[in-house]
């Protein structure tokens, strides 16, 4: 389980992906986290993910650094999916070095290329809808209130 929040800037997550990654190594290479809120199946994706560390045969744990400001807003359970790709630049036709069928994106914009999926987690998200609550100390015989707003 991934444990993400969106206190402080940054999270590192260490992910031991189902399949290995194949583009830590190119200066290229991209993660991105689609996710999936299991409370309303509201979703959303992190982009401009940090590979931290450079995963090996012997151990392919993927170190991601990851801004809290790109964390779901609310707390709670989601499911994650990992994808990596190679970032393609603007091209034009003729510096493009990719087959017409391997590109999935206009030559001008730059795009994804070979974007696969590399693992599924669940995740518990620390959102900045957590409720404060104000306590008031006094002695025990001053007793304890509540306030009730009623909107009409």
């Amino acid at each position: 389980m991934i444990k993400l929040t969106r206190e402080g800037t940054l999270n590192y997550v260490a992910v031991y992906p189902d399949s290995a990654s194949i583009y830590a190594s190119n200066a290229s290479g991209r993660y991105e986290i689609d996710w999936v809120s299991d409370y309303d199946k509201s979703s959303g994706s992190i982009d401009g993910i940090t590979l931290v560390n450079t995963p090996t045969v012997t151990d392919p744990r993927l170190v991601l650094q990851i801004s809290s400001s790109d964390v779901p807003e609310y707390t709670g359970n989601y499911t994650v999916t990992l994808q990596e790709y190679i970032s393609a630049p603007a091209l034009t036709w003729v510096e493009a070095a990719v087959t017409f069928g391997a590109a999935d994106f206009e030559w001008s914009s730059g795009g994804e290329l070979n974007k696969r999926t590399i693992d599924v987690e669940r995740a518990w998200v620390s959102g900045s809808d957590v409720p404060s609550f104000n306590q008031y100390a006094g002695s025990p015989s001053q007793g304890q209130y509540s306030t009730y707003h009623l909107n009409e």
